[in-house]
């Protein structure tokens, strides 16, 4: 009988597919989107070494095709795993660089979502006043949205 695939398992297996799929086919930013699910997949999973792997593929790809978007999303995705083991400072730098494109590119709810990130990183280290500035950064957005 065929062993059955966890449901995560079988996520995975459909993301990795995917982005071989892509890749063969000479689609770099489906190749990219594909590898971002993945490092997504691995977080949820709590397996951040793997999702800082993949959200790094997604980076260079972003980087490469010229991907705004998907640059600034990379560099969310990795600024929370990074959060998630514990390396803070790192975390920081990520979400800020996430925040510099929002900016740029006029992303509104990747903006509220990145403050928010912030805040939740900046707690972790213990300074609270520059958390509840992005704090209130974040729902001055959101409630605009």
């Amino acid at each position: 009988p065929k062993q059955q695939l966890k449901p995560s398992q079988e996520l995975l297996q459909r993301h990795l597919v995917e982005a071989m799929r892509c890749g063969k086919a000479g689609d770099r930013r489906g190749e990219g989107a594909a590898y971002c699910e993945l490092g997504l997949a691995y977080a949820r999973l709590s397996q951040f070494t793997r999702a800082v792997e993949y959200h790094e593929k997604c980076l260079a790809i972003a980087l490469e095709v010229g991907n705004r978007t998907g640059e600034g999303a990379a560099y969310g995705n990795l600024g929370s795993a990074y959060d998630s083991m514990g390396q803070l400072e790192r975390a920081v730098q990520y979400h800020k660089k996430s925040l510099a494109i929002a900016l740029e590119i006029g992303d509104r709810a990747g903006e509220a979502t990145t403050y928010a990130n912030l805040a939740l990183a900046h707690k972790g280290l213990g300074q609270e006043e520059r958390a509840r500035e992005y704090e209130r950064k974040s729902a001055a957005l959101q409630q605009r949205l």
